[in-house]
Formats: structure tokens, C-alpha cells, sequence
């Protein structure tokens, strides 16, 4: 059983986690893809294909294309007219905008369901078909208005020099994965990521983080690009997209969480408790179970297995526990009362009661003594007693006690 760590991670690391992930949850992660959008996939690679396939070998396709380019003006005006008018053409367009609706919001079901697989990996949970596919729907306008407002704005930002487009691209790189991990609603999820990815060095990572998906897609462009027969080629392509954005969501949800871990001491049994919907108790033992060193009571606070446990003489049971984060004010403390800051004197708690505690806690200790003076500071003073303590007496005040008597003189 693979187990994963939800901790402040490096760039590699988290390249790292997220290929371990893909690897050992490959059929798992790809499932919400081969059920909603390979047929998709494959049905236009056919389509497209057979079509490019058709103009290449076919003597009358190639002949058609010519007429076309050799067509006057005049001409080439006329039959597009007579083409638009044609109601062939019209059930034409309208099946292929039909088309590109159903595999648009299939593509978003896919990307939802996957989301939540991962998100179970960390749990060790198998997911059945049909609790993916009510995910994906349930979550389906939500992440629709989701993308719909960060694309208006990427493109928006684009045309102002293509430097602020790719800025707020960056600042919302997590906010699939929180929308989809902690139910936010799009604004919060917007706002969740713009607040994670401002810590320090982490909008520069998700710049790191951005480069890779577009080197990995670019990749598996080139390896398409092997396959001899246009359909052929179509269909490996689009396969291997999937796969790439697959890896590319691993990305994302391993960074969410590292994010979070560093922001607010986000751990294995809180995230067992919100994503999961177990009990304290129970996501305290299960993060127990997967020997993985988690803080249970916020951060600094680190469950650590007792010797004769398993797991006990491995790292980092036998390294001292890391220093915890330091608190940072976030607008989303109010879902954490464990990260809340230390108490302000107004808000420090009450004076005991007169009379002391209530058993077991029993009466406060009496006050300690005071530490006896010195010996030479305790000679009686003609007249009267010294005072208690030494430092009663203000400097110059002239009595005898101040400082000790002079000895007598030798007797000759």
C-alpha cells in the first residue's frame, strides 16, 4: 500500500509525489477520461482523419480543392451563398456546435471526477463509477462559472501585453482543486488561490509548475507525431493529451496541498477529516496507520508512533519534530479554529475564583518564601529588630542595620 505525504514540498518534490500518484493510480485517475471522453476523442480523430486521409488519396477530393482555388471571385461568392442557404448546412453547423458543447462539458465532468480520485488516493480509497460521475455533475456549474470567469479574465489580461494574462493564470493556478477538494464556491476558490500562491517563492513555483505541463504536453506531441497514418496519428494524439493533462492535474492537487500545509500546518488527518468525512478519531488513527507524521492539534503539535509501534525507528519518528510554521492571518481561519492566533490579553482566560479551583485541580500553591538575606545582613540593630528584608531600607537612610557594625577594637 503506497502512501503520500501532505507536507511543504520543493518543486521536484512535488514533481516527485505527483508522478508516484499517476504511476500507482494510473487505471484509477484515467477512468472519469475512458468513460466521458476517449469515445469523444476517438469518434474525432476518426472524423478528422478519415477526412484528411480522404483528401490525400483521393483523385476527386484533390480535384474539387483545385476547382476552388482556381475559382474567380465572382464565382467562389456565389457558391458560398448558395452553400449557407443550403439547410444541409445549417443541421450541419448546428450538429457540430451540439458537438462541441456535449465534449466540453464531458471534458469538465472528466477533469472534476479525476480531481476527486486523487483526492482519494490520499485515503487509500477505491472509487466507484458512479460516485465519480456524481461528482463530476454535482460540481459541474460551479467549475463551469469557475472557468468561464478565469478564462474572460486570462483573456482579458492577455490583450494587456500578455504579462498580466499569464500573472493571474499563476496566482489561480490551485483554484480547481480547491473548488473541487474543500467544496469552495468559485469566488472563494479564486480567492483561496490568489491568497496560497502569494506566499513567498510560490507564485515563482507555479510558473516552475506551468512550464513542465507545457513540456509534457509538448512531448507527447512529438511522439504522435511518429505514427505513419493520419488517423492513427489522431487518435495517439489525443490519447496522449489526456494523459499529459492527467499528470498536469496530479501537479496541481500535490501543490494545492503543499500549499495549504505550509500556510496553516494542513495535514493527513485534517484532510481525512474534511475530504474524507471521517471522525477525529478515526482519521487520527488512520494517519497513525500510514506512518506518517501528522499534526493532530494544529501546528506544532505532531503525532509520533510509541516505541514498539510500527513504524516507530523510521524516518521521521527517529528525527525530532520539524518546527512548525509560523502563524499566518488568513481569511480562511474561521474553518480552522485550530490555527487561530494566541489569545489577546482581552481575550485571555478568566481570573480563578476566590477560594482557588474546583477539584481535582485543588486550591492554587501558597507563594514561595522569601529567600533569607545573608548572614551579615541579619544582625539585630540597637533598638529594635531589623526589617525583613534588606532592600526595605532606601540607600542613605543612616540605620544600623544597612550595613554591619565595625569591629571592635583589639584589646591591648
Amino acid at each position: 500500500m503506497m502512501t503520500y505525504e501532505i507536507r511543504p514540498m520543493t518543486v521536484g518534490e512535488i514533481m516527485e509525489n505527483a508522478f508516484e500518484i499517476f504511476r500507482g493510480n494510473f487505471l484509477a485517475i484515467m477512468k472519469p477520461y475512458l468513460i466521458a471522453v476517449v469515445p469523444l476523442h476517438v469518434f474525432n480523430a476518426v472524423l478528422w482523419g478519415g477526412l484528411s486521409l480522404w483528401f490525400q488519396i483521393s483523385p476527386q477530393a484533390q480535384q474539387w480543392i483545385q476547382d476552388l482555388n482556381r475559382m474567380p471571385p465572382e464565382e467562389a461568392e456565389r457558391w458560398f451563398f448558395a452553400l449557407i442557404q443550403n439547410p444541409w448546412a445549417w443541421l450541419a453547423v448546428g450538429a457540430l456546435i451540439v458537438y462541441l458543447i456535449v465534449f466540453t462539458l464531458l471534458s469538465m465532468v472528466a477533469t472534476l471526477g479525476a480531481t476527486h480520485t486523487v483526492g482519494c488516493c490520499y485515503l487509500q480509497r477505491k472509487v466507484p463509477m458512479g460516485e465519480l460521475l456524481g461528482v463530476g455533475f454535482r460540481l459541474l456549474f460551479p467549475f463551469f462559472i469557475l472557468s468561464l470567469v478565469m478564462g474572460l479574465a486570462l483573456f482579458f489580461g492577455a490583450l494587456a501585453c500578455l504579462i498580466p494574462g499569464i500573472y493571474l493564470m499563476l496566482r489561480w493556478f490551485v483554484a480547481s482543486p480547491a473548488l473541487v477538494l474543500n467544496n469552495r464556491e468559485p469566488v472563494d476558490a479564486m480567492s483561496e488561490s490568489w491568497e496560497l500562491t502569494g506566499m513567498p517563492n510560490q507564485t515563482v513555483n507555479a510558473f516552475l509548475l506551468f512550464l513542465i505541463s507545457i513540456a509534457v504536453g509538448f512531448a507527447t506531441g512529438i511522439v504522435s507525431c511518429f505514427c505513419p497514418l493520419p488517423i492513427l496519428n489522431q487518435v495517439v494524439q489525443s490519447l496522449l493529451a489526456l494523459v499529459a493533462q492527467a499528470f498536469g492535474l496530479c501537479m496541481g492537487v500535490v501543490f494545492y496541498l503543499s500549499l495549504r500545509a505550509e500556510a496553516e500546518g494542513y495535514h493527513l488527518a485534517r484532510f481525512a477529516q474534511e475530504f474524507g468525512g471521517m471522525a477525529p478519531q478515526e482519521a487520527e488513527a488512520y494517519a497513525r496507520s500510514v506512518a506518517v507524521a501528522a499534526p493532530v492539534w494544529g501546528p506544532g503539535t505532531y503525532i509520533y508512533p510509541q516505541p514498539g509501534e510500527s513504524g516507530y525507528d523510521a524516518a521521521p519518528y527517529g528525527q525530532a519534530p520539524p518546527t512548525p510554521a509560523p502563524y499566518r492571518e488568513s481569511r480562511w481561519d474561521y474553518l480552522d479554529p485550530l490555527s487561530q492566533p494566541p489569545q489577546t490579553p482581552s481575550q485571555a482566560p478568566p481570573a480563578p475564583p476566590e477560594g482557588g479551583f474546583a477539584a481535582p485541580y485543588g486550591p492554587p500553591p501558597p507563594p514561595a518564601p522569601p529567600e533569607p538575606l545573608p548572614y551579615e545582613n541579619r544582625l539585630p540593630a540597637p533598638g529594635g529588630s531589623p526589617p525583613e528584608n534588606r532592600n526595605d531600607v532606601e540607600e542613605g537612610d543612616g540605620e544600623p542595620w544597612k550595613t554591619p557594625p565595625p569591629p571592635p577594637p583589639p584589646v591591648t
